[in-house]
Parts: C-alpha cells; structure tokens; sequence
C-alpha cells in the first residue's frame, strides 16, 4: 500500500470528504462548550482575585511596639494612593501579599518589605531616629509607591525597572527610528505536554497526544513550536483494512488578554499543522504503505493555571480544517478511505513555567 504505481494494492489522491456525524461528536462538541465555559470562569474568577487589594502582614519585634501595624500602615497607604490598594485586616483573597518586618537596635529602626505571590522582591529601609515615626513614614510612602508604580510589574525591586541610558540618535539617520523598537521577553520558554480525544484527524474519536515549547514574545503574546501525534488506527473495508497514523508538527502563536503568565490565564490560539500521515495495507496479498502529506488549520480556547511553584496545569480546545482532504484508493477497485475535511479536540496537561 503506497502512493504510486498500478502494483501496489493502495494508491492516494486528493478528493474532498464530508466529517463524518454521530452521537460521539455530538457529545464532544458539548464537551467542548463545557470545557470553554469552565476556563472562562476560571480565569474571570483569577482576575477578581488579583483585583483584590494587597494582603499586608506585619511583625514588630521587641523594642519596636510603637511602629504602626498593619491596619495602621495600610490605612495611610490607602490615603496616599487615594484608593484601597492594601488590606491590613488579614481579610483579602489577593494573591499579592506583602510582609513587613520592623526590628530595633543599637543602630535605630530597620523594616524589610517583601512581596511574595503575583510579585515578588525585598525593599530594606532604616532609620536612626529616637522614635519609629519616620521609619513608620518612609514605610507608608515606600509601599504606596510600590502599589503604584509596580501595579504590572512581577517584581517590586527598583533594580528591576532601571533602563539603559538611551542612546543619541542622529537626525540624518532614518533607521534609528526608536518608534519602531519592540520589546520582546527573552526568558526561558515554557514547556508543556498533554494528551486528549481528537475527532476528524483520521475517522472518529482517536487518542491524540501533544507537546510544545513556547516563547514569550510580550505579556500576553507568545509563539510556540510543538507536535503532534494521532496513534494508530485501525479502519475497516470491504475488501481489507488499513492502519492509520499521523504526526504533524505544529507552530502556534497566541493571545492571553486573560490572566499573567505564572498565574491563571486564558487566551485564543490558531495553528498550523503540516505532517505525513501514513496508511497501511491490511488484510492484502501484499502488504505495502502510503504516505501522505497532511495539512490544517486550527483555532480554540487554551488555558493554564499553576499547581505548585513551577508546575502548572493546562487544558485547550481546539476545531480544525483540511484545506485539501486526502483519498487512499485500492487499485482495481472502488474501495477508498477519505481524511475528514476538519475536526474537533480537547485535551489536558501538565506545563513548567521558566521564568
């Protein structure tokens, strides 16, 4: 079974096929639904969390009693920032949480702001005043701005936001346009790997299994380059059989309005997939093969969430099309298998973010 020649037993051409319906793909398609609605939520519900004011915790040591606490400390924060960007009562879901710790020694008052959840850093100040109202001050103002001017950013350490110097541009230089510059994020990519239920790749419901690396081009843009893996499937014809295979590789770029990149997040992807897919006599005097090159265009929901440090969860829903379906066709009969012209798939893993 090959894609020439009158003595092999299955030949290819190209001929458009209708998917094939049922009740398997009717319940996939309410699967499907079910699952996008699910992320959504989810990622609505990580949003209304980060939208929660800043958690603040603070532990005074022995000798510092008289620096604010933490309901006080928020109450002028909230005043300078002229909104309620930090709760003190130990009350908020946020996943921004921001300890303070104030100790007294022979060389005055020292606090320690650190931030731990959707950001992270250290900010240290001292003061060597007879009392901790300036330290209590400076703690208030540092805070404030750090809720202000680190709002998008992960990290509240100032070292984070310094910029190079930038650089003069000559006038009767027309490529030094700064204008055009982007800023790409150039840390690790991300890895993730999954399996789910594919519907339209071969015929009917086939286990399916994926893998992609993926590398941020932005806070919410990323390009990921992967493959994927239809496991063999065996059809059935009137005069023999066939076992069906297809690997295709996969360059997926996406969008994430929803959500940062270490916590819950939820965007649209569309993808190329170009592979062989290969089909295998069965049941014939011979038994030859065929190898076909296969194409589509995908488009769905994905989504992810964090588990534990690294390790997140991931899940995506995905419909596609065959610009081009495909025929493997028994010579000297008319018996044929046709490649679906698009279909459906849903699936679910495991993903290790690199930051």
């Amino acid at each position: 079974m090959d894609g020439s020649g009158p003595e092999l037993p299955l030949t290819s051409r190209s001929r458009s096929a209708q998917v094939p319906t049922s009740d398997s793909f009717i319940t996939l398609t309410r699967a499907l639904r079910a699952l996008a609605l699910g992320l959504l939520l989810s990622a609505r519900a990580a949003a209304a969390v980060e939208e929660s004011p800043a958690h603040l915790t603070v532990t005074r040591a022995t000798g510092a009693e008289s620096c604010p606490d933490a309901l006080t400390l928020a109450t002028e924060v909230n005043r300078l920032n002229g909104e309620t960007a930090l709760d003190g009562s130990g009350r908020s879901a946020s996943r921004t949480r921001l300890f303070v710790e104030i100790v007294y020694g022979l060389d005055g008052y020292r606090a320690m702001i650190r931030a731990q959840g959707a950001r992270s850093g250290e900010r240290a100040l001292s003061d060597v005043g007879p009392d901790c109202k300036n330290l209590g001050d400076a703690l208030a103002l540092t805070l404030a701005i750090v809720l202000d001017n680190f709002r998008d950013e992960p990290s509240i350490d100032p070292k984070s936001r310094e910029r190079k110097p930038l650089e003069p541009v000559a006038e009767d230089d027309p490529g030094n346009d700064s204008s055009n510059a982007t800023s790409l994020d150039l840390s690790p990519p991300d890895f993730e790997a999954g399996a789910g239920l594919g519907l339209g790749f071969v015929r009917g419901l086939e286990p399916l299994a994926f893998a992609d690396s993926e590398l941020w081009l932005g806070s919410q843009v990323s390009l990921s380059l992967g493959a994927r893996l239809v496991f063999p499937n065996d059809l059935v014809l009137a005069r023999g059989g066939a076992r069906v295979s297809l690997v295709s590789g996969a360059l997926r770029p996406c969008f994430m309005p929803l959500g940062t990149r270490d916590g819950h997040r939820l965007g649209v992807c569309v993808a190329g997939l170009l592979g062989p897919m290969i089909a295998e006599g069965r049941g014939f005097d011979e038994t030859k093969s065929s190898t076909l090159l296969w194409g589509a265009i995908s488009a769905g929901l994905t989504g992810s969430g964090p588990i534990l440090a690294s390790l997140h969860w991931s899940a995506r829903a995905m419909a596609h099309t065959v610009p081009r379906p495909l025929t493997f066709t028994v010579e000297g009969t008319d018996e044929s298998y046709e490649t679906p012209r698009g279909g459906l798939f849903a699936g679910a893993g495991l993903r290790m973010v690199l930051q």
